[in-house]
Parts: C-alpha cells; sequence; structure tokens
C-alpha cells in the first residue's frame, strides 16, 4: 500500500531540505530516503565500513519490523549484494540481528562475503517467554570483501576481563593473578543496553544501540578518515561515533522521524565539538 499523497511531498520535502544541508559537510551526509535507492547512487568500492542495524522481522509490534519473512530475505540480499558493490576489497561489513531470523542473513552474508565472526552481545534484559528459556542476547555478523580485513586493530579492543560466574579468585593459576584487561572475543558481556546504564538515555529509537558498542566496532575496523556507511541509520549512534571518533560517515534512514532524531543527535555532538 502506497503512503497517503501529503505524506510522500512531506518527504520529498524533507529530503530536499536534508540533501542541502548536508552538501556542505564532506564529513557527515545524512541521507532521507529508501537505503535501496540511495545505495544505488554511491560509487562502487568506495566505502571502508559499512556498519547497521536493520529491522528484525516481526520482533517488535511497530510498522518498520512487520514484514513477510521471504520478502525481508529478498530485500536483504539486495542490502547485501549492493553493500559489497560500495564496499572497498577488503573492506567490513558487520549486521546486527536476532535469532532466528540472523541465521537466514547469515546464509546471504556467506554467498557474497568472507566470514570472520559471529559476535553475541549478551545483554542485562531479556525477553520472557513460557515455555522455554528466554534470549537476553543479540547478534553481530562480521564479514569482508576478501579473505582478510583491510582494518583490523585488535588492540582496540582490550575490554575489562569478565569472570563467567565467577570471580578473580577462581582464575588465579599457578598463584598468579590474571591480567585486569584483556583482547575482546566474540562474546561480548560488559556493555550494558541503552536506558540501563546511567551514562546513556535512549533517544526514542526502540532499538537504539549503546555507544560503546559502536565504538568498540568502529575503533576496531576502520581508521580516522574512512568512510562509514550505515544505511538503516535510526537514531544515528554510527554517525556520533564515527565523528567521536574522526571518521567520516554516510547514514540512511527511511523513517523521517527516525531521521530527525540522528539529525539532532549528530548535530549535538558537533556542537560539542566546536566549544
Amino acid at each position: 500500500m502506497n503512503p497517503p499523497k501529503n505524506k510522500n511531498l512531506q518527504r520529498l520535502s524533507l529530503e530536499k531540505k536534508a540533501c542541502k544541508e548536508n552538501e556542505a559537510n564532506e564529513n557527515c551526509k545524512l541521507i532521507l530516503g529508501d537505503c535501496l535507492e540511495k545505495l544505488k547512487e554511491i560509487p562502487d568500492n568506495s566505502i571502508d565500513l559499512v556498519l547497521t542495524d536493520p529491522p528484525y522481522c516481526n520482533v517488535f509490534n511497530v510498522d518498520w519490523d512487520r514484514f513477510n519473512k521471504n520478502e525481508f530475505l529478498d530485500f536483504m540480499e539486495k542490502v547485501v549484494i549492493e553493500s559489497k558493490r560500495i564496499l572497498k576489497e577488503n573492506g567490513s561489513i558487520y549486521i546486527f540481528g536476532m535469532l532466528p531470523i540472523v541465521k537466514n542473513i547469515s546464509l546471504i552474508m556467506d554467498k557474497y562475503f568472507i566470514y570472520q565472526n559471529w559476535i553475541t552481545w549478551a545483554k542485562c534484559r531479556g525477553r520472557n517467554t513460557t515455555n522455554k528459556f528466554g534470549s537476553n542476547r543479540e547478534e553481530i555478523l562480521f564479514y569482508t570483501k576478501g579473505d582478510i580485513p583491510r582494518t583490523f586493530h585488535r588492540q582496540d579492543t582490550t575490554i575489562k576481563r569478565q569472570y563467567g560466574g565467577g570471580d578473580k579468585r577462581d582464575y588465579v593459576l599457578k598463584g598468579k593473578t590474571p591480567r585486569e584487561f584483556v583482547i575482546a572475543t566474540d562474546v561480548w558481556t560488559d556493555i550494558m543496553e541503552v536506558g540501563i546504564s546511567p551514562k546513556e538515555k535512549s533517544s526514542g529509537h526502540p532499538t537504539q544501540k549503546p555507544i560503546k558498542l559502536i565504538n568498540r566496532i568502529v575503533s576496531a575496523s576502520s581508521d580516522k578518515d574512512n568512510l562509514i556507511l550505515d544505511p538503516f541509520m535510526g537514531s544515528g549512534t554510527t554517525g556520533v561515533a564515527a565523528l567521536k571518533l574522526q571518521r567520516k560517515f554516510i547514514g540512511i534512514e527511511i523513517n523521517p522521524e527516525y531521521f530527525k532524531i540522528a539529525e539532532r543527535r549528530i548535530n549535538e555532538w558537533k556542537n560539542q565539538t566546536r566549544l
């Protein structure tokens, strides 16, 4: 079903306004529109890192997450194909997702990219169920366009050691105290969700990712002045992290409300750096 005509006109007006406001800023370009259409406008082999959090496919009871499963996977495959075209050789791509649909997305990724990691983010809150164990995890697929990532800063993934339900005394080996900081593995248990951590409030988007989470990926898989793309920008966390870490950013978002939130958050960060 096509949206009402007045909404189409409103979106077109917002797109033109966003385009004009972003033309003068070469470090950050925010685009309002359908990502499949807008991705086609990006040149081949021009992006260093794709980092995105697409819809979850019928996990949340909101309009933007209601899909026919087969149609959703067909849509995601088209996004993946475009992402490969615009990603530089050996560039990295990270895609967030939830079980079970993320298993299907990983099979699509296997067709076009080289697998590196399946990262599990263990969250504080879980989804309750009545007839099985609840889930408090979210998945992050890490793939590359080529066998070896063009950039991976292992030293930038250092975290405080987690003790997996025990305490430090349980991990003393041969009388030696374990190191307090270690390199992160593919299970991340040290990052709290937005709204739980007192350091970060929700902007109004139901799946907003913590800035600490996105910082880790951006720091590990890109260099300063690299160009990062988020085709499902949402509330703009990837953009904030990219600018904070001195990267360039392109964000695409189809929802005008979320686009405005992202624009506000990114502008707030820019204003802070000018002070």
